[in-house]
């Protein structure tokens, strides 16, 4: 097995334990150096990845630039010894050893966007920190990978329009509802529109958001 992708994660832990000094680096680097395979490689993180992909051309350098400091901007003060866990974690498990990292690539060198970043970012933290498994951790990154952007962003604003419930019963329609079920976070039965138990947890720790359901 090509164990390229599994070599991403020490560097990306380690630019997450560094906190602003590390988004420090990153975000000096011009778009008009993005390219300046010199000035890359003096950033790990950065040549840890272009090292695994093998290349990288302009777009995908200011794509790369932009993302990693969202992320980055994202993960918060997260403790070193947790993140130190969460990597002998990842790395033990046979099932996620090359999968995460090579998850956590993809969203780096392909999103257009970096709200994605941000909220992987944001999922990351909460995975340091023991608030989701690392199952769920790449289940939702993929989701968030394969969504398009206005789905995304769908999700916080139905909990923002229902007051905060994951459920909405009774007629009437629910706008963001075609973006929602299109992403596999929700589902309808009859007068019943529903977000699902990965979509609550997207919500709460990709977006820090607040759930009201009644307990």
């Amino acid at each position: 097995m090509n164990d390229g992708p599994r070599k991403i994660l020490a560097p990306l832990i380690s630019a997450v334990k560094e906190g602003k000094d590390a988004l420090i680096e990153v975000a000096n680097i011009t778009l008009g150096t993005a390219t300046n395979s010199e000035v890359f490689s003096k950033v790990p993180v950065f040549s840890a990845i272009v090292g695994v992909v093998g290349f990288c051309d302009a777009v995908m350098s200011i794509k790369l630039r932009r993302n990693t400091a969202a992320f980055l901007e994202q993960t918060g003060k997260v403790a070193p010894e947790k993140l130190d866990q969460l990597y002998e974690k990842v790395m033990g498990d046979p099932r996620f050893t090359d999968e995460v990292p090579d998850t956590l690539i993809q969203l780096l060198i392909d999103s257009y966007k970096p709200v994605k970043a941000e909220v992987v970012g944001r999922l990351f933290a909460a995975l340091a920190e023991g608030k989701m498994e690392v199952e769920e951790f790449n289940d939702l990154v993929l989701i968030v990978i394969g969504a398009s952007v206005p789905a995304l962003m769908a999700l916080p604003a139905f909990f923002e329009w229902n007051k905060g419930l994951s459920y909405k019963n009774g007629p009437g329609a629910i706008e963001t509802e075609p973006l929602l079920l299109s992403i596999g976070l929700a589902s309808r039965f009859g007068t019943s529109f529903r977000i699902d138990a990965k979509g609550i947890l997207l919500y709460e720790a990709g977006f820090n958001g607040t759930v009201t359901d009644p307990r």
